[in-house]
């Protein structure tokens, strides 16, 4: 229990005594504060300030006789020592210009305050009911001091000539071309141009139909981002362990049939191409999540830790939102649960200003209800929340997918610039094979939208761009 809890009560009465003088020039003192920054010990203070609210509520003047009213209204007026504990509080107001310094003291008073009290009920609750789950309390109170934490801000302004200042710098220092993005790379340059790259702060949400190749394409954006920057990448995936990917990315980049690796029937060429690929990772900081029973709260700490002994993360892969586990918050639904998990990884986005992308599945109904099977948004599964906390929004497409299944798909009626099913017949010109895709951007917050041509080597699974003459006839075929 803590022995003496933090407050500071001469500042309250020199706050209170400045906004009770200077009366209606003293609104910004009244609308910065609320009233648990007044201790519940120091009564007359917090009373006096919720009068001098209401007296804003209703429109009033600011100033001692208003105040008096209100609180014989409340019948507090004794309480709080009467008409001279008030001139009492206006004789110690110095200067307004000093408003500022009084009023940072107090919530930095404040945040003390909750802060110790919060890890104080956090030992209390640990000696009265123990501890289930070590991961699930260890989360639950890191939350907890977040909330607390995330306060401490006095204003989210930022000026005008400070922003100019640092925007002007980054665009001085870019090459400008047209090739040039923001952000860091997502390994397909096409791509790139039509997203700006994967922008700090961003939320990325990677959505397609089981069997699509979202889990492949997230992966080969996590390891050529972590390629080609140099900078750390984060990867959690809920549906295979460490080995599991890793035997993936052996087989995407040495070009190694998938089965080749697993079965151990390898050729002299490809285990030579696989020595090949493997000296390549030694150099990639990719680092994998291999707890299958990762909580949101868990996230976070992963990455906190990532980035303390890294210095920085490039990129947070998340594969995928609708199976992250619910820990000890339990939720009455499945829109609720991953509109809260969307809304933590945004939080998480811009606490460590790195981009987080976000695989997510694209529900049936999509397919029901749109004969050329085209995803969009108002397809992903709890879709509102999605849509509203990410940055940008891609959904895979393939035509053949759905050839393969025996689904029909009508390309009648497309409006222009929107994605279109491409022809397999495509596959033909691709070499190996490659499975013509289309990447939907549907949503992009600082850019536009439409969308762009890949290829998909199932057998490697691998993403890659299509040569020129492919991509023209791709776009012939999609016209």
């Amino acid at each position: 229990m803590l022995k003496e809890v933090p407050q500071n009560e001469l500042v309250e009465k020199t706050i209170i005594g400045l906004a009770l003088f200077y009366g209606n020039k003293s609104y910004e003192i009244l609308t910065r504060l609320n009233e648990n920054d007044f201790y519940a010990n120091n009564f007359r203070q917090k009373e006096i300030f919720k009068a001098m609210l209401d007296l804003i509520d209703q429109k009033k003047q600011i100033n001692v006789a208003g105040v008096v009213q209100i609180l014989q209204q409340n019948k507090k007026l004794a309480q709080i020592g009467g008409v001279e504990f008030l001139y009492e509080l206006t004789e110690m107001a110095g200067d307004i210009s000093t408003a500022d310094y009084y009023i940072n003291i107090l919530q930095e008073t404040t945040l003390l305050r909750n802060f110790l009290l919060s890890i104080n009920n956090m030992i209390n609750d640990y000696e009265k009911n123990g501890v289930k789950s070590i991961p699930d309390f260890i989360g639950t109170c890191e939350s907890k001091i977040r909330d607390i934490t995330s306060q401490r801000k006095v204003s989210g302004f930022d000026s005008l000539n400070n922003l100019s200042r640092v925007i002007g710098n980054k665009l001085q220092t870019s090459y400008g071309s047209q090739d040039t993005i923001t952000g860091t790379t997502t390994g397909f340059s096409n791509l790139d141009k039509k997203i700006n790259g994967l922008n700090p702060g961003q939320l990325i949400i990677l959505a397609a139909r089981p069997a699509m190749g979202k889990s492949a394409l997230g992966m080969n954006i996590a390891y050529l981002n972590a390629l080609k920057t140099g900078k750390p990448v984060a990867v959690f995936s809920y549906e295979m362990d460490g080995k599991e990917l890793t035997n993936r990315l052996i087989a995407n980049r040495a070009s190694v049939p998938q089965n080749h690796i697993i079965n151990g029937f390898l050729t002299k060429e490809e285990r030579l191409k696989i020595s090949g690929a493997v000296e390549e990772m030694q150099h990639v900081q990719l680092f994998i999540d291999q707890s299958s029973a990762t909580t949101i709260d868990e996230i976070f700490l992963q990455c906190r830790k990532l980035k303390e002994e890294k210095g920085e993360i490039g990129l947070v892969v998340v594969d995928y939102i609708g199976i992250i586990k619910e820990g000890a918050k339990k939720f009455s639904s499945e829109h609720e649960k991953v509109g809260y998990f969307s809304n933590r990884l945004k939080e998480l986005a811009r606490e460590l200003n790195v981009p987080v992308l976000c695989l997510a599945q694209i529900n049936r109904a999509g397919e029901e209800n749109n004969d050329n099977k085209i995803p969009q948004m108002s397809n992903l599964r709890s879709s509102g929340q999605i849509e509203a906390d990410a940055d940008i929004v891609m959904m895979i497409y393939r035509d053949s997918y759905y050839k393969r299944i025996g689904s029909k798909t009508d390309k009648k009626d497309k409006v222009e610039g929107e994605a279109k099913p491409l022809d397999t017949a495509i596959q033909k010109t691709s070499g190996e094979m490659g499975d013509p895709t289309q990447i939907i951007i549907a949503k992009n917050r600082s850019g536009n939208t439409g969308y762009i041509n890949l290829l998909f080597f199932g057998a490697y699974a691998r993403f890659d761009e299509p040569d020129p003459e492919t991509e023209r006839l791709m776009k012939r075929l999609d016209s």
